[in-house]
């Protein structure tokens, strides 16, 4: 007979655990970046790497770390859950602010190693304030612009191990507590939005990842016959940087691979009339 007791005790500690080993290495992440050079020196790539690095930090600590103990403990049924209806609100609004952010960062991030690579930019072009802004404010922005509407609905609420955006506090009629928070309508509107946002991000780090292969490839192709004979079809560069591309994608793509397929899950089942993933248990 399945233990239940233990599967839900390990969903509730496994990501405190992930959220702990993640903390360390984005600071040492962060710490490198700021005690190798100047602030002043640093260049517009490693500057958007250590914003990635200080959100992730954050994230790590209020939404993997804390997870259920942010929960309010009369909402779920969860061993850990010892947290407040404010707190449980907050960390919803890091994560979902958190999702957005490392979206848009990442994308922005491959689109300016293409810049450098297919433009020629220099790093005295990247050093102008205009364009240093206008690669580190954006990620910023969307991210608000995502996060700050579900506040005024309610929306963030007890969602399987953490808070995010879910129509009612879980099992709220189990426990009697009315159902007063939340709206399922903007829940399928706000999950509809996220998804699609991040999904769109992750195909625009491929896209330009795939058309930085694409020009290494072809200036390599031009210097063939500067080569001597037999090293026509030597790709070292192009390898390198297909493999460097890959990796770049992976980084982004895979930590949040159970949160596609979670989101996806969730709204295929309310779409065909199911339950979906969510602990939306009123409707």
């Amino acid at each position: 007979m399945t233990n239940f007791y233990a599967l839900e005790r390990g969903v509730e500690i496994v990501p405190k655990v992930t959220g702990a080993i993640s903390i360390v290495a984005s600071t040492f992440v962060a710490r490198h970046i700021t005690t190798t050079k100047q602030w002043r020196e640093i260049s517009l790539t490693n500057m958007m790497i250590f914003w990635i690095s200080v959100v992730d930090i954050i994230t790590s600590f209020f939404v993997y770390f804390m997870s259920s103990w942010m929960a309010p403990p009369s909402n779920l049924p969860h061993i850990y859950a010892a947290g407040t209806t404010a707190r449980c609100t907050a960390q919803g609004f890091i994560a979902v602010f958190s999702f957005v952010y490392f979206s848009t960062s990442y994308t922005l991030l491959a689109v300016l190693y293409w810049l450098i690579v297919r433009r020629g930019w220099t790093q005295k072009q990247m050093e102008k304030k205009g364009t240093r802004l206008s690669f580190l404010l954006p990620p910023l922005l969307v991210a608000l612009c995502f996060s700050v509407p579900p506040l005024f609905f309610q929306m963030y609420n007890p969602f399987n191990f953490i808070c995010f955006i879910n129509a009612f506090p879980g099992n709220c009629n189990d426990v009697d507590i009315p159902c007063t928070r939340g709206s399922a309508h903007s829940r399928d509107v706000s999950m509809i939005l996220l998804s699609g946002y991040m999904i769109l991000g992750n195909t625009a780090v491929i896209l330009f990842m795939g058309l930085l292969i694409c020009w290494v490839y072809k200036q390599e192709k031009k210097s063939d016959r500067y080569l001597p004979k037999g090293q026509e079809k030597n790709r070292k560069n192009t390898s390198s940087t297909a493999w460097q591309g890959v990796r770049f994608s992976a980084a982004y793509f895979f930590p949040y691979l159970v949160i596609y397929v979670t989101l996806c899950y969730d709204l295929a089942g309310r779409t065909t009339g199911g339950e979906g993933l969510s602990l939306d248990v009123s409707n």
